[in-house]
This record gives structure tokens, sequence and C-alpha cells, in this order.
């Protein structure tokens, strides 16, 4: 492709516009401004992708991608990603539960706080009924006198 280039390696193409493939065997990058770096059988085709198949064959999922193939685990800076990556998964997985748990207990107190409303709405229409009542018999009561 226009301003595409293959630096070593043996049976690689780059034939996407500014497309590259440094070293490797058998790459291929067809995307525009794709790259594939070393490794096997890596494919870069969606523009603005990279595919660093160290290892083994990979190939870039989506458009403006890096893909990694490195099977041995993927270090930054003396940190293991790989590992990083799985003990925040199990961070996410634990608050997860953590948070359905919470949804359940919300759930269970809106539901008493609902019948505690209902009970509550029942007992002031039943005092009322009393106080009613109440004023109701008091203006009928009969004072009787001892007296006579």
């Amino acid at each position: 492709g226009s301003q595409s280039a293959v630096s070593g390696g043996q049976g690689n193409t780059a034939s996407g516009a500014g497309a590259s493939v440094s070293g490797g065997h058998n790459n291929i990058a067809t995307g525009q401004m794709s790259v594939v770096v070393g490794g096997q059988n890596g494919l870069a085709i969606h523009d603005n992708s990279a595919v660093l198949p160290f290892g083994s064959s990979d190939a870039d999922t989506w458009c403006s991608t890096v893909t990694i193939c490195a099977t041995n685990g993927l270090i930054v800076n003396e940190m293991n990603m790989t590992s990083r990556i799985i003990s925040l998964r199990d961070q996410v997985l634990s608050l997860k539960s953590k948070n359905q748990a919470q949804d359940i207990r919300y759930n269970g107190l809106e539901i008493k706080y609902n019948e505690l409303a209902t009970s509550y709405i029942e007992l002031a229409a039943t005092v009322a009924k009393l106080q009613a009542f109440a004023s109701l018999s008091s203006s009928h009561v009969v004072h009787n006198d001892d007296s006579l």
C-alpha cells in the first residue's frame, strides 16, 4: 500500500496505507496506519490498530486498538499485568457480590417500611374512629344524682 513498509522477517505483508510490519514471520498489516510487530501470524486488518503477537498468532479485534498476545504474561514496569488484571477482576466480582447483598437488604427494608406505613395508616384510621366514638359517647352520658 501507499507508504507501507516491511522491515525484516519472512513472509510478511504490509498493504494498508501507512501500514508496517516489523520483523517476525507471516505477519499481515492491511488496515490503514496499522502495524504488526514481530512474532508470527499477526494480523492487523483494522485501521489504526497494532498487533504484538509475541509467542503466538493474534489479530486485532477493533479499529484503533492494540492487541498483545503474550502467553507467559504481560509485564509493564516490572508489574505483571496479567496478575494485576486477575486481581482487579476478583475485586470487581467481590464488590458486585457485596452490592447484590446490599440490594437484597435494601429491598427487605423497603418492604418492611411499606408494611409499617400501611399499619400506621390503618392505626391512624382506628384512632380517629375511637376518638369520634369517645366524643360521641361523652355527649350522651347521663349523670345520676345520688344525693336525692
